[in-house]
């Protein structure tokens, strides 16, 4: 689902980065625990419009998109929106 909602972003202009502790984890060979990904080139309502798509967005000074596994247990993947 990650990679859909990638392919949106970009297909709205957007810049999607991986960032932060993904990017330590995946140099030294070790599990992510969890994913980062910043926006550039796209506004934060955009960027929320996208992502409510795909599941339930909680705002914050970061956006969290969430989404529920068959387990019900609740996977969330970091968004930040940056028009620069």
């Amino acid at each position: 689902m990650l990679i859909a909602i990638l392919e949106n972003i970009v297909a709205a202009g957007g810049r999607p980065y991986e960032v932060g502790g993904c990017v330590r984890d995946r140099l030294v060979g070790t599990t992510c625990k969890d994913i980062d990904i910043e926006v550039f080139q796209m506004n934060s309502d955009d960027l929320v419009s996208i992502l409510r798509r795909f599941g339930k967005v909680d705002c914050g000074w970061r956006f969290v998109w969430r989404y529920q596994t068959q387990h019900k247990r609740w996977h969330g993947i970091r968004f930040h929106a940056s028009a620069s």
